[in-house]
Protein backbone atom coordinates (compact mmCIF):
# COMPACT_ATOMS: atom_id res chain seq x y z
CA UNK A 1 0.00 0.00 0.00
CA UNK A 2 1.18 3.90 -0.93
CA UNK A 3 0.49 6.66 0.30
CA UNK A 4 1.05 10.53 0.03
CA UNK A 5 0.20 13.60 1.84
CA UNK A 6 1.32 16.86 2.78
CA UNK A 7 4.15 15.84 4.91
CA UNK A 8 5.53 13.42 2.14
CA UNK A 9 5.58 16.93 -0.20
CA UNK A 10 7.49 18.35 1.92
CA UNK A 11 10.14 15.71 2.36
CA UNK A 12 10.29 15.43 -1.15
CA UNK A 13 10.83 19.17 -1.75
CA UNK A 14 13.48 18.53 0.46
CA UNK A 15 14.68 15.69 -0.71
CA UNK A 16 15.25 17.63 -3.70
CA UNK A 17 16.78 20.68 -2.01
CA UNK A 18 19.50 18.49 -0.99
CA UNK A 19 19.98 16.79 -4.07
CA UNK A 20 20.31 20.15 -5.63
CA UNK A 21 22.70 21.50 -3.43
CA UNK A 22 24.75 17.99 -3.69
CA UNK A 23 25.18 17.69 -7.26
CA UNK A 24 26.13 22.09 -7.41
CA UNK A 25 28.72 21.51 -4.66
CA UNK A 26 30.42 18.21 -6.18
CA UNK A 27 30.59 20.53 -9.53
CA UNK A 28 32.05 23.37 -7.80
CA UNK A 29 34.09 22.19 -5.16
CA UNK A 30 37.43 20.59 -5.29
CA UNK A 31 38.89 21.21 -2.38
CA UNK A 32 38.99 19.07 0.97
CA UNK A 33 36.38 20.91 2.78
CA UNK A 34 33.94 21.22 0.18
CA UNK A 35 34.76 16.96 -0.65
CA UNK A 36 33.65 16.66 3.17
CA UNK A 37 30.42 19.32 2.63
CA UNK A 38 29.47 17.19 -0.35
CA UNK A 39 29.16 14.04 1.58
CA UNK A 40 27.18 16.24 4.35
CA UNK A 41 24.46 17.09 1.70
CA UNK A 42 24.88 13.41 0.02
CA UNK A 43 24.06 12.28 3.89
CA UNK A 44 20.75 14.27 4.48
CA UNK A 45 19.60 13.60 0.80
CA UNK A 46 19.71 10.21 1.69
CA UNK A 47 18.21 10.57 4.94
CA UNK A 48 15.33 12.39 3.45
CA UNK A 49 14.74 10.70 0.60
CA UNK A 50 14.42 7.06 2.82
CA UNK A 51 12.29 9.07 5.26
CA UNK A 52 9.74 9.90 2.27
CA UNK A 53 9.37 6.49 1.41
CA UNK A 54 9.14 5.40 5.03
CA UNK A 55 6.36 7.68 5.42
CA UNK A 56 4.70 7.12 1.81
CA UNK A 57 4.03 2.90 2.67
CA UNK A 58 1.60 1.96 4.80
CA UNK A 59 2.78 -2.13 5.99
CA UNK A 60 5.15 -2.30 8.50
CA UNK A 61 7.74 -4.11 6.69
CA UNK A 62 8.24 -1.53 4.29
CA UNK A 63 8.42 1.38 6.73
CA UNK A 64 11.36 -0.88 8.60
CA UNK A 65 13.27 -1.37 5.66
CA UNK A 66 13.30 1.91 4.28
CA UNK A 67 14.12 3.42 7.88
CA UNK A 68 16.75 0.91 8.24
CA UNK A 69 17.92 2.56 4.90
CA UNK A 70 17.55 6.08 6.17
CA UNK A 71 20.30 4.91 9.18
CA UNK A 72 22.57 5.34 6.44
CA UNK A 73 22.34 9.02 6.05
CA UNK A 74 21.32 9.52 9.76
CA UNK A 75 24.43 7.96 11.17
CA UNK A 76 27.00 10.10 8.59
CA UNK A 77 26.06 12.93 9.09
CA UNK A 78 27.29 14.30 12.75
CA UNK A 79 30.69 12.54 11.43
CA UNK A 80 30.62 14.65 8.17
CA UNK A 81 29.37 17.92 9.83
CA UNK A 82 32.62 17.69 12.05
CA UNK A 83 34.92 16.83 9.49
CA UNK A 84 33.83 19.57 7.33
CA UNK A 85 33.94 22.05 10.24
CA UNK A 86 37.56 21.03 10.95
CA UNK A 87 38.77 21.71 7.07
CA UNK A 88 36.38 24.83 6.42
CA UNK A 89 38.40 25.95 9.47
CA UNK A 90 41.92 25.10 8.43
CA UNK A 91 42.87 23.31 11.76
CA UNK A 92 42.96 19.60 9.41
CA UNK A 93 46.46 18.76 10.74
CA UNK A 94 44.50 17.35 13.78
CA UNK A 95 42.51 15.00 12.26
CA UNK A 96 44.98 12.20 11.95
CA UNK A 97 44.16 9.06 9.67
CA UNK A 98 43.62 7.52 13.65
CA UNK A 99 40.52 9.98 14.64
CA UNK A 100 39.24 9.81 10.44
CA UNK A 101 38.94 6.14 11.03
CA UNK A 102 37.76 6.33 15.03
CA UNK A 103 34.75 8.95 14.49
CA UNK A 104 33.01 6.27 12.96
CA UNK A 105 33.42 3.20 15.39
CA UNK A 106 30.12 3.93 17.21
CA UNK A 107 28.20 5.36 13.84
CA UNK A 108 28.90 2.30 11.93
CA UNK A 109 28.16 0.04 15.16
CA UNK A 110 24.76 1.15 15.44
CA UNK A 111 24.32 1.00 11.62
CA UNK A 112 25.12 -2.54 12.19
CA UNK A 113 22.35 -2.96 15.26
CA UNK A 114 19.88 -0.84 13.30
CA UNK A 115 20.36 -3.30 10.22
CA UNK A 116 19.56 -6.25 12.53
CA UNK A 117 17.33 -4.85 15.15
CA UNK A 118 14.66 -7.20 14.73
CA UNK A 119 17.40 -10.05 16.44
CA UNK A 120 17.86 -7.58 19.56
CA UNK A 121 16.17 -4.65 19.55
CA UNK A 122 19.01 -2.23 20.57
CA UNK A 123 17.58 0.66 18.15
CA UNK A 124 14.09 0.13 18.31
CA UNK A 125 12.60 -2.46 21.30
CA UNK A 126 9.18 -1.86 19.56
CA UNK A 127 7.65 -0.68 16.74
CA UNK A 128 3.85 -0.19 15.85
CA UNK A 129 1.72 0.96 13.08
CA UNK A 130 -1.20 3.29 13.87
CA UNK A 131 -3.47 5.79 12.19
CA UNK A 132 -2.93 10.02 12.51
CA UNK A 133 -4.33 12.82 10.76
CA UNK A 134 -1.89 12.19 7.82
CA UNK A 135 -1.93 8.72 7.50
CA UNK A 136 -0.43 5.38 9.08
CA UNK A 137 2.46 5.61 10.65
CA UNK A 138 5.18 4.03 12.30
CA UNK A 139 5.56 4.85 16.29
CA UNK A 140 9.05 3.53 17.21
CA UNK A 141 10.09 3.02 20.46
CA UNK A 142 13.69 4.31 21.35
CA UNK A 143 16.00 1.85 22.51
CA UNK A 144 19.58 2.07 24.42
CA UNK A 145 21.55 2.20 20.63
CA UNK A 146 19.31 5.10 19.52
CA UNK A 147 20.23 7.11 22.65
CA UNK A 148 24.15 6.25 22.42
CA UNK A 149 23.83 7.77 18.48
CA UNK A 150 22.05 10.74 19.71
CA UNK A 151 24.06 11.76 22.52
CA UNK A 152 27.47 10.77 20.19
CA UNK A 153 26.13 13.07 17.49
CA UNK A 154 24.99 15.95 19.40
CA UNK A 155 28.71 16.15 20.74
CA UNK A 156 30.32 15.84 17.35
CA UNK A 157 27.83 18.45 15.71
CA UNK A 158 28.22 20.80 18.75
CA UNK A 159 32.32 20.15 18.32
CA UNK A 160 31.83 21.51 15.20
CA UNK A 161 29.80 24.19 15.42
CA UNK A 162 32.50 25.33 18.22
CA UNK A 163 35.07 25.12 15.31
CA UNK A 164 33.11 27.38 13.00
CA UNK A 165 32.22 29.89 15.25
CA UNK A 166 35.98 30.01 16.45
CA UNK A 167 36.93 30.69 13.19
CA UNK A 168 34.77 32.92 12.67
CA UNK A 169 36.23 35.39 15.87
CA UNK A 170 39.46 35.03 14.20
CA UNK A 171 39.17 35.35 10.61
CA UNK A 172 37.82 37.73 8.21
CA UNK A 173 34.51 39.90 8.65
CA UNK A 174 33.65 38.80 5.15
CA UNK A 175 33.20 35.27 6.63
CA UNK A 176 30.93 36.00 9.69
CA UNK A 177 27.77 35.89 8.15
CA UNK A 178 28.18 32.83 6.08
CA UNK A 179 29.53 31.24 8.97
CA UNK A 180 26.23 32.27 10.69
CA UNK A 181 23.87 30.99 8.56
CA UNK A 182 26.06 27.48 8.26
CA UNK A 183 25.88 27.13 12.12
CA UNK A 184 22.03 28.31 12.16
CA UNK A 185 21.36 25.65 9.49
CA UNK A 186 22.94 22.67 11.45
CA UNK A 187 20.58 23.62 14.45
CA UNK A 188 16.76 23.00 13.08
CA UNK A 189 17.42 18.86 12.15
CA UNK A 190 18.66 18.59 15.78
CA UNK A 191 16.32 20.47 17.34
CA UNK A 192 13.37 18.64 15.33
CA UNK A 193 15.35 15.29 16.44
CA UNK A 194 15.55 16.25 20.11
CA UNK A 195 12.00 16.83 20.04
CA UNK A 196 11.02 13.45 18.88
CA UNK A 197 12.63 11.60 20.67
CA UNK A 198 11.82 13.43 24.03
CA UNK A 199 7.98 12.55 22.65
CA UNK A 200 7.43 16.39 23.11
CA UNK A 201 3.91 18.17 22.04
CA UNK A 202 3.04 17.35 18.47
CA UNK A 203 6.56 15.27 17.58
CA UNK A 204 5.44 12.52 20.12
CA UNK A 205 4.66 10.07 17.70
CA UNK A 206 6.32 11.40 13.72
CA UNK A 207 9.93 12.47 13.62
CA UNK A 208 9.87 16.13 12.03
CA UNK A 209 13.70 15.56 12.02
CA UNK A 210 13.36 15.84 7.83
CA UNK A 211 10.89 18.31 7.52
CA UNK A 212 13.90 20.60 10.22
CA UNK A 213 16.58 19.87 7.10
CA UNK A 214 14.22 21.74 4.42
CA UNK A 215 14.50 24.55 6.64
CA UNK A 216 18.43 23.75 6.71
CA UNK A 217 18.08 22.84 2.75
CA UNK A 218 16.55 26.43 2.59
CA UNK A 219 19.22 28.17 4.16
CA UNK A 220 22.44 26.34 2.59
CA UNK A 221 20.82 27.45 -0.29
CA UNK A 222 20.74 31.18 0.53
CA UNK A 223 23.93 30.95 1.58
CA UNK A 224 25.55 29.86 -1.51
CA UNK A 225 23.34 31.68 -3.51
CA UNK A 226 23.72 35.10 -1.89
CA UNK A 227 27.07 34.97 0.57
CA UNK A 228 28.72 32.42 -2.22
CA UNK A 229 29.60 29.83 0.88
CA UNK A 230 31.59 27.66 -1.35
CA UNK A 231 33.65 30.10 -2.48
CA UNK A 232 35.48 30.86 0.90
CA UNK A 233 38.12 28.50 -0.33
CA UNK A 234 37.89 28.43 -4.09
CA UNK A 235 40.60 26.06 -5.87
CA UNK A 236 42.27 29.10 -7.50
CA UNK A 237 41.93 30.87 -3.84
CA UNK A 238 43.84 28.03 -2.29
CA UNK A 239 46.17 26.87 -4.86
CA UNK A 240 47.43 30.99 -5.11
CA UNK A 241 47.88 31.65 -1.10
CA UNK A 242 49.13 28.32 -0.02
CA UNK A 243 51.56 27.78 -3.09
CA UNK A 244 52.89 31.68 -3.75
CA UNK A 245 56.54 32.33 -2.88
CA UNK A 246 55.79 35.60 -0.97
CA UNK A 247 55.00 35.69 2.51
CA UNK A 248 51.51 37.10 3.04
CA UNK A 249 49.93 37.44 7.10
CA UNK A 250 46.39 39.46 7.22
CA UNK A 251 45.97 40.68 11.20
CA UNK A 252 42.42 42.53 12.60
CA UNK A 253 42.24 45.79 13.91
CA UNK A 254 43.94 44.12 17.26
CA UNK A 255 46.71 43.05 15.76
CA UNK A 256 45.95 39.29 15.83
CA UNK A 257 46.95 37.12 12.76
CA UNK A 258 43.56 35.89 11.22
CA UNK A 259 45.62 35.17 8.10
CA UNK A 260 49.09 33.20 6.83
CA UNK A 261 50.11 31.49 4.00
CA UNK A 262 52.72 28.29 4.31
CA UNK A 263 55.40 30.79 2.85
CA UNK A 264 55.67 32.73 5.92
CA UNK A 265 54.73 29.89 8.69
CA UNK A 266 57.85 28.04 7.04
CA UNK A 267 60.11 31.23 6.61
CA UNK A 268 59.87 31.98 10.18
CA UNK A 269 58.81 28.19 11.72
CA UNK A 270 55.35 29.86 12.87
CA UNK A 271 53.07 26.70 14.03
CA UNK A 272 49.46 27.00 14.83
CA UNK A 273 49.73 30.90 14.72
CA UNK A 274 46.38 31.95 13.47
CA UNK A 275 44.58 33.87 16.28
CA UNK A 276 47.97 34.30 17.83
CA UNK A 277 49.55 38.57 18.88
CA UNK A 278 51.30 39.52 15.32
CA UNK A 279 53.77 41.85 17.92
CA UNK A 280 54.14 37.81 19.92
CA UNK A 281 55.22 36.01 17.14
CA UNK A 282 57.92 38.33 15.78
CA UNK A 283 58.96 39.56 18.94
CA UNK A 284 62.37 38.38 17.87
CA UNK A 285 62.84 41.27 15.42
CA UNK A 286 61.88 44.30 16.76
CA UNK A 287 62.76 46.81 14.05
CA UNK A 288 60.07 44.61 11.74
CA UNK A 289 57.46 45.17 14.90
CA UNK A 290 58.43 49.17 14.57
CA UNK A 291 58.31 49.15 11.27
CA UNK A 292 55.03 47.22 10.84
CA UNK A 293 53.27 49.25 13.51
CA UNK A 294 54.68 52.89 12.34
CA UNK A 295 52.75 55.28 9.62
CA UNK A 296 55.20 54.78 6.75
CA UNK A 297 54.05 53.04 3.87
CA UNK A 298 56.97 52.47 1.74
CA UNK A 299 57.86 49.36 1.40
CA UNK A 300 61.58 48.20 3.00
CA UNK A 301 64.39 45.91 3.01
CA UNK A 302 65.45 44.04 6.61
CA UNK A 303 68.13 41.98 7.11
CA UNK A 304 67.09 39.14 9.67
CA UNK A 305 68.72 35.84 11.13
CA UNK A 306 67.03 33.19 11.42
CA UNK A 307 68.43 29.32 12.81
CA UNK A 308 71.65 31.49 12.55
CA UNK A 309 71.20 31.80 8.29
CA UNK A 310 70.98 35.39 7.06
CA UNK A 311 67.98 36.56 4.80
CA UNK A 312 67.00 39.84 3.19
CA UNK A 313 63.58 40.62 3.34
CA UNK A 314 61.04 43.13 1.20
CA UNK A 315 58.03 44.07 3.17
CA UNK A 316 55.17 46.07 2.37
CA UNK A 317 52.06 46.63 4.23
CA UNK A 318 48.84 47.92 3.00
CA UNK A 319 46.06 49.04 5.25
CA UNK A 320 42.53 47.05 4.80
CA UNK A 321 39.42 48.78 4.65
CA UNK A 322 35.89 47.21 5.60
CA UNK A 323 32.65 47.72 4.06
CA UNK A 324 31.76 50.84 6.78
CA UNK A 325 34.94 52.50 4.88
CA UNK A 326 36.33 51.95 8.56
CA UNK A 327 39.41 50.31 9.08
CA UNK A 328 39.42 46.97 9.40
CA UNK A 329 43.67 45.61 9.73
CA UNK A 330 46.64 45.46 7.43
CA UNK A 331 47.94 43.43 4.74
CA UNK A 332 51.21 42.17 4.87
CA UNK A 333 53.37 40.83 1.96
CA UNK A 334 56.86 39.60 2.86
CA UNK A 335 58.90 38.73 0.10
CA UNK A 336 62.40 36.98 0.18
CA UNK A 337 64.75 38.64 -1.78
CA UNK A 338 68.17 36.60 0.18
CA UNK A 339 69.02 35.38 -3.58
CA UNK A 340 68.53 38.92 -5.37
CA UNK A 341 70.51 40.54 -2.39
CA UNK A 342 73.18 38.12 -2.77
CA UNK A 343 73.59 38.45 -6.79
CA UNK A 344 73.73 42.34 -6.07
CA UNK A 345 76.34 41.56 -3.43
CA UNK A 346 78.56 39.21 -5.92
CA UNK A 347 77.88 41.86 -8.80
CA UNK A 348 79.45 44.60 -6.42
CA UNK A 349 82.57 42.32 -5.63
CA UNK A 350 83.01 41.45 -9.25
CA UNK A 351 82.77 44.73 -10.60
CA UNK A 352 85.05 45.69 -7.27
CA UNK A 353 87.56 43.40 -8.61
CA UNK A 354 87.26 43.99 -11.80
CA UNK A 355 88.30 47.83 -10.95
CA UNK A 356 91.11 46.53 -8.95
CA UNK A 357 92.34 44.18 -11.92
CA UNK A 358 92.03 47.38 -14.40
CA UNK A 359 94.05 49.49 -11.71
CA UNK A 360 96.54 46.46 -11.64
CA UNK A 361 97.07 46.45 -15.04
CA UNK A 362 97.41 50.47 -15.32
CA UNK A 363 100.03 50.06 -11.93
CA UNK A 364 101.93 47.46 -14.15
CA UNK A 365 102.14 49.48 -17.59
CA UNK A 366 103.07 52.49 -15.37
CA UNK A 367 106.14 50.36 -13.75
CA UNK A 368 107.49 49.12 -17.13
CA UNK A 369 106.89 52.41 -18.40
CA UNK A 370 108.86 54.03 -15.24
CA UNK A 371 109.93 51.66 -12.98
CA UNK A 372 111.97 49.32 -15.39
CA UNK A 373 112.60 52.13 -18.02
CA UNK A 374 114.80 53.97 -16.23
CA UNK A 375 117.25 51.19 -14.76
CA UNK A 376 117.24 49.79 -18.28
CA UNK A 377 118.23 53.15 -19.16
CA UNK A 378 121.06 53.08 -16.71
CA UNK A 379 122.06 49.58 -17.66
CA UNK A 380 122.45 50.71 -21.49
CA UNK A 381 124.39 53.50 -20.70
CA UNK A 382 126.81 51.24 -18.24
CA UNK A 383 126.83 48.84 -20.87
CA UNK A 384 127.72 51.21 -23.84
CA UNK A 385 130.35 53.01 -21.74
CA UNK A 386 132.34 49.56 -20.91
CA UNK A 387 132.18 49.01 -24.74
CA UNK A 388 133.43 52.25 -25.85
CA UNK A 389 135.52 53.12 -23.44
CA UNK A 390 137.00 49.59 -21.74
CA UNK A 391 140.56 50.82 -23.25
CA UNK A 392 140.55 54.23 -21.45
CA UNK A 393 139.35 53.04 -17.95
CA UNK A 394 141.26 51.42 -15.27
CA UNK A 395 141.07 48.17 -14.32
CA UNK A 396 139.14 49.66 -10.77
CA UNK A 397 136.45 51.83 -12.94
CA UNK A 398 135.84 48.55 -15.17
CA UNK A 399 135.69 46.55 -12.26
CA UNK A 400 132.73 49.15 -10.25
CA UNK A 401 130.75 49.71 -13.59
CA UNK A 402 130.36 46.19 -13.92
CA UNK A 403 129.22 45.36 -9.74
CA UNK A 404 127.25 48.27 -10.02
CA UNK A 405 125.67 47.11 -13.40
CA UNK A 406 125.56 43.16 -11.99
CA UNK A 407 123.11 45.08 -9.45
CA UNK A 408 121.27 46.70 -11.20
CA UNK A 409 120.45 43.83 -13.16
CA UNK A 410 119.84 41.72 -10.07
CA UNK A 411 117.22 44.59 -8.87
CA UNK A 412 115.05 44.41 -12.15
CA UNK A 413 115.26 40.50 -12.46
CA UNK A 414 113.69 40.48 -8.55
CA UNK A 415 111.15 43.33 -9.91
CA UNK A 416 110.20 41.31 -12.96
CA UNK A 417 109.96 38.18 -10.84
CA UNK A 418 107.58 40.05 -8.67
CA UNK A 419 105.23 41.25 -11.10
CA UNK A 420 104.99 37.85 -12.63
CA UNK A 421 104.31 36.32 -9.20
CA UNK A 422 101.77 39.03 -8.08
CA UNK A 423 99.77 38.89 -11.91
CA UNK A 424 99.76 34.79 -11.29
CA UNK A 425 98.66 34.69 -7.81
CA UNK A 426 96.23 38.41 -8.93
CA UNK A 427 94.69 35.75 -11.47
CA UNK A 428 91.23 34.40 -11.46
CA UNK A 429 92.00 31.15 -13.31
CA UNK A 430 94.75 30.25 -10.45
CA UNK A 431 94.08 26.87 -8.81
CA UNK A 432 94.78 26.60 -5.00
CA UNK A 433 95.95 23.33 -5.02
CA UNK A 434 96.01 22.79 -1.49
CA UNK A 435 97.76 20.05 0.12
CA UNK A 436 99.22 19.24 3.88
CA UNK A 437 101.95 21.31 4.98
CA UNK A 438 104.42 21.15 8.08
CA UNK A 439 104.91 24.50 8.98
CA UNK A 440 107.81 23.80 11.39
CA UNK A 441 109.54 22.04 8.71
CA UNK A 442 108.71 24.91 5.97
CA UNK A 443 110.14 27.64 7.99
CA UNK A 444 113.51 26.31 8.99
CA UNK A 445 114.05 25.55 5.02
CA UNK A 446 113.38 29.16 4.34
CA UNK A 447 115.70 30.20 7.12
CA UNK A 448 118.23 27.82 5.65
CA UNK A 449 117.54 29.97 2.43
CA UNK A 450 118.27 33.46 4.06
CA UNK A 451 121.10 32.31 6.78
CA UNK A 452 124.24 33.87 4.52
CA UNK A 453 122.14 36.47 4.57
CA UNK A 454 120.82 36.69 8.63
CA UNK A 455 125.25 35.96 9.17
CA UNK A 456 126.27 38.73 6.92
CA UNK A 457 123.88 40.84 9.24
CA UNK A 458 124.62 39.18 12.12
CA UNK A 459 121.02 38.75 12.63
CA UNK A 460 119.96 35.54 14.69
CA UNK A 461 117.25 33.14 12.68
CA UNK A 462 114.36 32.04 15.49
CA UNK A 463 111.92 28.83 14.83
CA UNK A 464 109.04 28.99 17.83
CA UNK A 465 106.78 27.29 15.58
CA UNK A 466 105.37 24.18 16.94
CA UNK A 467 106.44 20.84 14.71
CA UNK A 468 102.70 19.47 15.02
CA UNK A 469 101.00 22.10 13.30
CA UNK A 470 99.84 21.34 9.86
CA UNK A 471 97.93 23.68 7.61
CA UNK A 472 95.72 23.08 4.57
CA UNK A 473 97.46 24.87 1.61
CA UNK A 474 98.93 25.48 -1.32
CA UNK A 475 102.69 24.93 -0.71
CA UNK A 476 104.27 27.48 -3.50
CA UNK A 477 102.50 30.32 -2.62
CA UNK A 478 102.86 29.02 1.35
CA UNK A 479 106.54 29.15 0.57
CA UNK A 480 106.02 32.44 -1.51
CA UNK A 481 104.78 34.26 1.24
CA UNK A 482 107.11 32.88 3.93
CA UNK A 483 110.03 34.24 1.65
CA UNK A 484 108.60 37.87 1.51
CA UNK A 485 107.82 38.49 4.87
CA UNK A 486 110.85 36.75 6.35
CA UNK A 487 113.38 38.61 3.93
CA UNK A 488 111.18 41.99 4.91
CA UNK A 489 112.34 41.23 7.86
CA UNK A 490 116.13 40.39 7.50
CA UNK A 491 116.15 43.90 5.58
CA UNK A 492 114.63 45.98 8.19
CA UNK A 493 116.63 44.71 11.49
CA UNK A 494 119.60 46.37 12.32
CA UNK A 495 122.82 44.20 12.53
CA UNK A 496 122.85 41.94 16.23
CA UNK A 497 119.43 41.55 16.10
CA UNK A 498 116.77 38.65 16.04
CA UNK A 499 113.72 37.76 13.61
CA UNK A 500 111.41 34.98 15.31
CA UNK A 501 108.30 33.28 13.87
CA UNK A 502 105.53 32.05 16.15
CA UNK A 503 102.27 30.63 16.06
CA UNK A 504 99.06 30.38 18.41
CA UNK A 505 95.16 28.88 17.83
CA UNK A 506 92.00 30.91 17.79
CA UNK A 507 88.56 29.89 17.05
CA UNK A 508 89.19 27.76 14.50
CA UNK A 509 92.53 29.51 12.72
CA UNK A 510 96.08 29.29 13.20
CA UNK A 511 97.23 33.04 13.89
CA UNK A 512 101.07 33.18 12.61
CA UNK A 513 103.35 36.01 13.79
CA UNK A 514 106.68 37.52 11.54
CA UNK A 515 108.72 39.52 14.79
CA UNK A 516 111.91 41.38 14.30
CA UNK A 517 113.22 43.89 16.27
CA UNK A 518 114.43 46.04 13.73
CA UNK A 519 113.63 50.07 12.87
CA UNK A 520 109.79 49.67 12.82
CA UNK A 521 107.17 51.34 10.33
CA UNK A 522 106.01 54.78 10.71
CA UNK A 523 102.07 54.44 11.47
CA UNK A 524 101.36 56.62 8.54
CA UNK A 525 102.67 54.13 6.26
CA UNK A 526 101.16 51.14 7.52
CA UNK A 527 98.24 51.30 5.46
CA UNK A 528 99.95 51.98 2.41
CA UNK A 529 101.51 48.01 2.86
CA UNK A 530 99.20 46.01 1.37
CA UNK A 531 97.82 48.71 -1.61
CA UNK A 532 98.77 48.50 -5.03
CA UNK A 533 97.51 51.88 -5.81
CA UNK A 534 100.46 53.00 -3.54
CA UNK A 535 103.68 51.39 -4.59
CA UNK A 536 105.40 51.98 -1.34
CA UNK A 537 109.12 51.27 -0.86
CA UNK A 538 111.75 51.73 1.29
CA UNK A 539 115.65 51.06 1.42
CA UNK A 540 116.52 48.18 4.33
CA UNK A 541 119.14 49.00 7.19
CA UNK A 542 121.89 47.87 4.91
CA UNK A 543 120.81 50.19 2.39
CA UNK A 544 118.81 47.08 0.19
CA UNK A 545 116.73 47.97 -1.81
CA UNK A 546 113.17 46.36 -2.81
CA UNK A 547 110.45 46.16 -5.37
CA UNK A 548 107.65 47.10 -2.99
CA UNK A 549 105.37 44.46 -4.25
CA UNK A 550 106.27 41.94 -1.54
CA UNK A 551 103.49 42.36 1.36
CA UNK A 552 101.39 42.85 -1.56
CA UNK A 553 102.00 39.69 -2.98
CA UNK A 554 101.47 38.12 0.60
CA UNK A 555 98.12 39.26 1.35
CA UNK A 556 96.85 37.96 -2.44
CA UNK A 557 98.22 34.65 -0.95
CA UNK A 558 96.25 35.14 2.03
CA UNK A 559 92.93 36.17 0.71
CA UNK A 560 93.32 33.00 -1.87
CA UNK A 561 93.24 30.86 1.69
CA UNK A 562 90.41 32.70 3.03
CA UNK A 563 92.70 34.14 5.85
CA UNK A 564 93.94 37.68 7.11
CA UNK A 565 97.05 39.67 7.30
CA UNK A 566 97.53 42.57 9.30
CA UNK A 567 100.61 44.83 11.24
CA UNK A 568 101.49 46.05 14.51
CA UNK A 569 104.81 48.06 14.71
CA UNK A 570 106.50 50.58 16.75
CA UNK A 571 109.63 53.03 14.98
CA UNK A 572 112.56 51.85 16.86
CA UNK A 573 111.17 48.88 18.36
CA UNK A 574 110.56 46.58 15.30
CA UNK A 575 107.39 44.85 13.62
CA UNK A 576 104.92 41.96 13.96
CA UNK A 577 103.84 40.80 11.01
CA UNK A 578 100.25 38.82 11.77
CA UNK A 579 99.01 36.34 9.28
CA UNK A 580 95.72 33.56 9.81
CA UNK A 581 94.74 30.70 8.10
CA UNK A 582 92.12 28.40 8.81
CA UNK A 583 92.45 25.22 10.58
Amino acid sequence: MFQFNDFCAVLVINTIISFVITIYSWLKLKTESGKYFIFLMAAITIWTFSATFELSFTTLDQKILWSKISYFGIVSVSPFWFLFACYYSKIEKIISSFIKIAIWIIPVTILFLALTNEYHGAVWPEITLTNSDIGIIAVYQNGWGKLILLIYSYILLLTGTVILISFATRTKQLYLKQIFLLSLSALFPWIGNALYYFRIGPFAILDFTPVFFTITGILLLWDILNFRLLDIMPVAYDTLFENMSDGVIVVDNEERIIEINPSISRLFNFDNSVGQSLKKMLSNYPEIISYLYSIQTEPKEFSVIIEDQTYWLDIRVTSLINSYKKPGGKLIVIRDITQKKKSEIELAESEKKYRELNDAKDKFIRIISHDLKSPFQGMIGLSKLLSEEIEELTKSEIKEFSRELNLSIQSQFRLLEDLLSLSKVQSEKITVLKKQINVYSEVNNIFQLFEMLAQSKHIQLLNHISEDIVLHADPDMFRLMLRNLISNAIKFTNSGGTVSMSSMKNKGEAIFIVEDNGIGIDEINIPKLFRLDYHFTTKGTAEETGTGFGLILCKEVIDKHEGRIWVESEVGKGSRFYFTFPN
